[in-house]
């Protein structure tokens, strides 16, 4: 059995029009969300032991904050350009190459992509994937190779606006 997370970046900042999509940070919404899913993802199980991530700006500073909560050393973070405007199987190719000795891998990247990812490898997922959400699928085989052949399961869903009780929060 393989355990996927699939991430979205935080909210991102749109302020100032002289930076390119690549460039954009993370606004104040972001840098107070991209921790509190890392402090979410540090209290699952289980934990990613190798983590893919898009260097564009806003996708950098979200797997930081995720990396500094669950204790993961940033330079082993494994950035893959590729992520930033990849489609469904550009994603597939990345996750395909991982190493069989890994059971448990993030990857972090961009909408639609993701929310594409996650409703294609899972069965019946319909939810929109807003910034900062986090999906967990478990793939029924032992070779990343599969994936995208193998079925996989939705374990879990999460996002900033989802309480820990499951409940939706009225933040803005």
């Amino acid at each position: 059995m393989k355990t996927l997370y699939l991430m979205r970046h935080a909210k991102s900042s749109w302020g100032n029009a002289n930076l390119g999509d690549f460039e954009r940070p993370l606004n104040e919404r972001g840098h107070s969300d991209a921790p509190e899913m890392g402090r979410r993802l540090a209290q699952k199980t289980p934990r990613p032991q190798l983590i893919y991530a898009s260097p564009a700006e806003r996708a950098r500073q979200t797997i930081l904050h995720v990396a500094d909560a669950l204790g993961y050393p940033a330079e082993g973070i494994q950035w893959r350009e590729k992520i930033y405007g990849a489609g469904e199987e550009e994603i597939l190719r990345i996750l395909q190459g991982t190493s069989d000795s890994i059971d448990t891998a993030l990857l972090l990247g961009h909408n639609p992509t993701m929310g594409f990812c996650v409703a294609h490898w899972s069965r019946g997922f319909t939810h929109h994937f807003p910034t900062a959400a986090l999906a967990c699928l478990q793939i029924e085989t032992d070779r990343w190779a599969a994936l995208g052949s193998s079925p996989g399961e939705l374990v879990d869903y999460d996002h900033p606006k989802l309480g820990h009780d499951g409940r939706i929060d009225s933040r803005p």
